[in-house]
């Protein structure tokens, strides 16, 4: 895959993706709720190698949960949420970039699940599997990852 610049809508925030994503899914927890200003986040996990931190410009990170959380990155003048990382173990670590964040012209990989669709606040009318509750919801994108990552397409 060729590297994607990746902006927020202002251009201010700026980073780069290389490597295939793992997946796409939409999250319905309150904190994506609040940070999305959306009824969801509609997201792309990637390894975080994938977008290396240090390289992720004008963003400022939050922890909206005490640890184990996920690292939410905001631009620092519009404040749109950027990527997001959270490692799962240690030597271990995902990224999370919002569709939005896509440049256009660009086809993102197709949804694959609704997590924490218990705390939704609009019913969704799609075929995808719904996972509810904290636990379901992690594994699921755990398991997701897991098996892009054994069928090869992640490299």
């Amino acid at each position: 895959m060729d590297p994607l610049n990746c902006s927020c809508d202002c251009g201010c925030a700026r980073f780069t993706i290389t490597g295939e994503p793992f997946g796409r899914f939409m999250c319905h927890c309150t904190i994506c709720q609040a940070v999305y200003r959306a009824p969801f986040a509609d997201a792309i996990v990637l390894a975080a190698g994938n977008v290396p931190r240090e390289a992720v410009e004008h963003v400022r990170f939050e922890r909206h949960r005490p640890p184990p959380a996920v690292q939410r990155g905001r631009c620092r003048s519009c404040g749109q949420p950027v990527v997001a990382y959270m490692t799962v173990v240690p030597g271990f670590a995902l990224a999370f970039v919002p569709v939005a964040r896509y440049p256009q012209g660009i086809t993102p990989p197709d949804p694959g699940m609704h997590i924490h669709y218990d705390s939704r606040v609009a019913v969704v009318d799609d075929d995808l599997p719904r996972f509810s509750g904290y636990w379901r919801s992690q594994f699921a994108v755990l398991r997701m990852v897991w098996r892009a990552a054994r069928s090869n397409r992640h490299r």
